[in-house]
């Protein structure tokens, strides 16, 4: 698989960072997202090497939640987000809040 083929290419990293590293993950949809990090973990298995890291930015705080839930079931090594691209925050405590809410899950 696509997946085994990185993964052995990349043994040497400490991480491996996805569906967001490359700024890809606007042209995926949230099943999409979900059954790569299925995927993923189902190559590198907990404890193992590399420790993987899932991107959970979103424009929509309700899938950028989703993600991080997915985050947590399959227990990620983290997560890594984005504030939505839409719309610029107005100031800083609007960004706070608003990375605040998508990464509830995570949090957990």
């Amino acid at each position: 698989t696509i997946a085994s083929s990185i993964i052995s290419a990349a043994s040497q990293l400490l991480l491996s960072l996805y569906a967001g590293t490359t700024d890809e993950w606007p042209s995926l949809t949230i099943p999409e997202r979900l059954q790569l990090a299925d995927a993923w973990r189902t190559a590198v298995p907990k404890g193992s090497s590399p420790r993987l890291l899932l991107h959970t930015g979103a424009n929509s705080l309700k899938d950028a939640q989703l993600l991080a839930q997915k985050a947590v079931e399959l227990e990620f090594d983290g997560v890594l987000t984005s504030p939505p691209t839409v719309f610029k925050a107005p100031n800083l405590d609007v960004s706070i809040s608003c990375t605040s809410l998508m990464l509830t899950y995570s949090l957990q």
